[in-house]
């Protein structure tokens, strides 16, 4: 920091004035007992915690379905959270024993939480996710947001051709123009995105 006693020195900036980052990272390291109690109750799970600029007071996050690249609908109602501050975390869990797609997203921040399951009636009458093989990743790294971006978390990919089924490329999470490319080949795809809201 510089500090000048003469006129024509430059204005110390105080904490407001400084910009803050909206960032989102993949939780990675867990106590024996969280990794005991997420493999007992999920199937998959992601769990991320954000950091946000004062401005963001709310964060919404919704699960998107795709057949073979194709856009079918918003799996699940949105999940949202409206007093978000500072920093908060969302959980996302595929519970075990479900013969349907099922999806639980709960997020919590500033000492609120909204928890939202939804399960993909749809699927369960048209097809058997549990005899394809299956495939999800998440954000592998620190991501910075950006005003008024729809960004993805994660993804789940089913296809009837287990023996080829494939990640998608780690890019995915970068270029929003790719998502559509990356998930053609599945059968089945779910992706988990989120949006900040001032």
């Amino acid at each position: 920091m510089l500090r000048s006693s003469t006129a024509a020195a430059i204005p110390l900036k105080g904490k407001s004035n400084l910009k803050e980052e909206t960032t989102i990272v993949t939780v990675q390291d867990f106590s024996e007992r969280e990794d005991t109690i997420l493999n007992a109750t999920s199937e998959i799970s992601m769990i991320f915690d954000f950091k946000v600029d004062k401005k963001y007071k709310e964060i919404i996050v919704w699960m998107e379905k795709y057949q073979f690249g194709k856009f079918i609908n918003n799996h699940s109602s949105y999940s949202h959270l409206d007093s978000i501050e500072e920093s908060g975390t969302i959980v996302f869990a595929v519970p075990r024993g479900s013969e349907a797609f099922t999806s639980n997203i709960g997020i919590s921040s500033n000492g609120q939480s909204s928890v939202i399951s939804r399960t993909d009636k749809g699927q369960s009458e048209n097809g058997q996710l549990q005899e394809m093989g299956k495939v999800w990743g998440s954000l592998d790294q620190t991501k910075t947001i950006q005003d008024n971006e729809d960004f993805l978390l994660g993804y789940i990919g089913y296809s009837s051709d287990d023996q080829s089924v494939s990640s998608a490329s780690p890019s995915v999470f970068d270029n929003p123009e790719m998502e559509k490319e990356e998930i053609m080949d599945y059968d089945v795809a779910y992706l988990l995105k989120a949006r900040f809201v001032q």
